[in-house]
């Protein structure tokens, strides 16, 4: 069977990423994240719409997990509902692969010249690049689908930005992020391995619940819309620790979930709700690196490469994305075509 761009896209990340990554560090980039430690500023806002909303989630939790104050805010609710949240001192990382989506063209003519503005774009002749204080390109061959490499460059930058105010960018950092871009390929390997057991995972399907706690809550939002757009199919991410707090409730054996839990401050947290899904008759998907063997029939463990915690989005997201086409084309789409929107959203 003729591989489909999407799947193809997929599957040849690592090599798209790695490049990527080398070119972050080169002598000119590394001046750019410097020069964006050495701005003033006392809070920091990330903003995008869609996954390039939900790619700065890891790098605004690394910021507040060591005493930078820092938030995650869509484009479009931060330009329309919570725009004087933004102040002279307050630095605007932006986001947009195109660097031309509707919110985030307007939401840059809107802020003045006295606010320092951060772009992360593909598009270096974009408005959002124009208007960029410092601009970060994501150096990536664009999709002509839903968003592989430039999800995982985008994740990428924006910890490269946090790294760069807690003033953490050096060789070793390097290496850190080279270890995480290689892990992708395992990822690939282990759902490559456990096809069999996701495709009977998608039977009678009819919603899937991603969970994740911490660095990856993107990953988990990021995952749903990714599930939404490519396979026009019902998917909702959820803060893992919000869903004992009543969402509980839906479980039964129709119940399909997907559970992102790498070794870190909640991993156990995240393996028991797995384990308390399937004794009540739902079925999961664990993304981890812990060295258990689950013996329940209702729980594939996918395997992942043990990382820290704040880089595991790098490639966490690979498996949803894996599963994502399985899903696509056990409904017979055509794989990465739209239906009613297009790959840049131009109008709210």
């Amino acid at each position: 069977m003729k591989m489909n761009e999407y799947l193809r896209d997929v599957l040849n990340q690592s090599k798209d990423i790695a490049k990527a990554v080398n070119y972050y560090f080169n002598e000119e980039n590394i001046e750019k994240l410097t020069r964006i430690q050495n701005l003033i500023f006392d809070n920091v806002i990330f903003t995008g719409m869609g996954s390039s909303h939900y790619c700065a989630c890891s790098a605004s939790t690394y910021l507040n997990n060591n005493g930078v104050k820092s938030r995650v805010i869509s484009a479009g609710e931060l330009l329309h509902y919570e725009y004087n949240s933004i102040g002279k001192s307050t630095l605007v990382i932006a986001i947009s692969q195109s660097g031309e989506s509707a919110e985030i063209v307007r939401l840059i003519d809107r802020i003045g010249k006295n606010v320092k503005v951060v772009g992360i774009t593909n598009n270096e002749k974009s408005p959002l690049a124009n208007r960029a204080d410092i601009l970060l390109n994501l150096n990536v061959k664009p999709e002509k689908s839903v968003s592989t490499r430039t999800y995982i460059s985008s994740i990428i930058l924006c910890l490269l930005v946090s790294c760069s105010i807690l003033k953490k960018l050096n060789d070793e950092t390097r290496d850190y992020f080279i270890r995480a871009v290689e892990s992708i390929d395992n990822a690939i390997k282990m759902c490559e391995e456990n096809k069999d057991r996701l495709l009977e995972f998608l039977d009678g399907v009819n919603y899937i619940t991603l969970l994740a706690r911490g660095y990856n809550i993107g990953t988990a939002y990021a995952g749903a819309l990714f599930i939404q757009e490519l396979s026009k199919f019902p998917a909702y991410g959820m803060d893992a620790a919000e869903f004992r707090h009543g969402p509980l409730e839906i479980v039964d054996d129709s119940f399909r979930g997907i559970i992102v839990s790498p070794s870190g401050l909640t991993c156990d947290l995240n393996v028991k709700l797995a384990k308390d899904i399937s004794s009540y008759g739902g079925r999961i998907i664990l993304l981890s690196d812990g060295e258990e063997s689950f013996e329940e029939d209702n729980i594939i463990n996918i395997k992942m490469d043990f990382c820290d915690e704040h880089l595991t989005p790098i490639f966490y997201i690979l498996p949803i994305q894996y599963l994502d086409n399985l899903i696509a084309e056990k409904k017979g789409l055509k794989v990465g075509e739209f239906r009613w929107g297009e790959k840049v959203t131009r109008e709210e």
